[in-house]
């Protein structure tokens, strides 16, 4: 192959990885999480990011299928960027609903303390014990 064969081959295969990157950190996903989607190692990856080797026809294939882009786009870049833009937006509601959802928990673990601190009070008040050493247990119990 000539050397100006080569230097095209060169660009085609950044190119095409530079799409497959594009995808990967669209979702937000490491070379490790990407490559167990797409059934291949993560040095595979890794090797093919750093433009020193090309996906094979069945991952690329692969790619398609899982993350559903089209072949144009990964191959040639043919399509507008409305579907890395909608998968962005999909990983940002994932990771707003990651949040949300830290939130909600963090807020019922703490009513749910709040409300097994109310019963252990009123538990402790029933006990048959002096008002300075029922007003100990619950300082204890709450410090």
């Amino acid at each position: 192959m000539n050397h100006k064969h080569k230097h095209e081959l060169n660009e085609v295969t950044r190119a095409i990885a530079d799409r497959a990157i594009e995808i990967r950190k669209a979702l937000n996903l490491s070379q490790s999480e990407f490559s167990k989607k797409i059934k291949v190692s993560k040095a595979y990856v890794n090797t093919v990011e750093r433009g020193c080797a090309l996906y094979s026809v069945h991952i690329l294939m692969r790619i398609c299928n899982t993350f559903n882009v089209s072949a144009d786009w990964l191959l040639f870049g043919n399509v507008d960027k409305n579907y890395i833009n909608f998968l962005k937006g999909i990983n940002y509601l994932s990771q707003m609903d990651k949040k949300i959802l830290t939130i909600k928990n963090n807020l019922l673990s703490e009513t749910h303390r709040v409300e097994l601190e109310l019963t252990v009070i009123k538990e402790i008040m029933k006990m048959e014990e002096s008002e300075e050493v029922k007003t100990e247990i619950i300082k204890m119990l709450l410090a």
